[in-house]
């Protein structure tokens, strides 16, 4: 079974985000291993940035761990699949 990824609005995290919109952090199994959030100053056109920010991660995979996307859907979309690879390779 695929490992459920969960956002959660990242003011319920930080008391001093409280009330900040289009900013969520991504969990997996109760662990905080990324963030999803919304710029104002992209000049691609892709304001929804995703990044795995899960300590683990960064130590062991080097590849992509970022992105950008059009939608908050597509960042999910894509933070998704880039766990997914982090998760293949380390397995």
């Amino acid at each position: 079974m695929p490992e459920q990824l969960i956002l959660s609005p990242i003011g319920k995290h930080y008391l001093d985000l409280d009330g900040v919109k289009d900013d969520y952090l991504v969990f997996c199994n109760d662990e905080e291993i990324g963030r999803i959030n919304k710029s104002v100053d992209t000049p691609d056109g892709k304001p929804w940035l995703w990044s795995i920010t899960a300590e683990h991660a960064k130590r062991e995979w080097r590849k992509l761990d970022r992105g950008a996307s059009e939608t908050k859907e597509g960042a999910m979309m894509a933070f998704k699949a880039a766990w997914r690879d982090f998760n293949r390779l380390i397995r």
